[in-house]
């Protein structure tokens, strides 16, 4: 991984949890606690089951919508 992409991914199957709440109270604890990554979207399935709320993505989505929120909220630039 650079500042600017994901170079290589084990398995390229792999995928990120992601819960986006309405509200945030604590951020660790209602959103980064539950990104996960899994090996696969399948591999996840329990964990979107549990979270039906969630989603999950492939590592290089979640690394351009986090990296997104970020310069947004001006707390990187690239």
């Amino acid at each position: 991984m650079t500042p600017e992409q994901v170079q290589n991914v084990a398995p390229s199957s792999a995928v990120v949890s992601l819960v986006r709440p309405d509200k945030i109270n604590d951020i660790r604890a209602e959103a980064c606690a539950l990104g996960n990554f899994f090996a696969s979207s399948a591999a996840a399935g329990e964990w979107l089951a549990a979270h039906p709320e969630g989603m999950v993505h492939s590592v290089d989505e979640d690394f351009k919508l986090h990296r997104e929120v970020m310069e947004k909220l001006g707390w990187a630039r690239f």
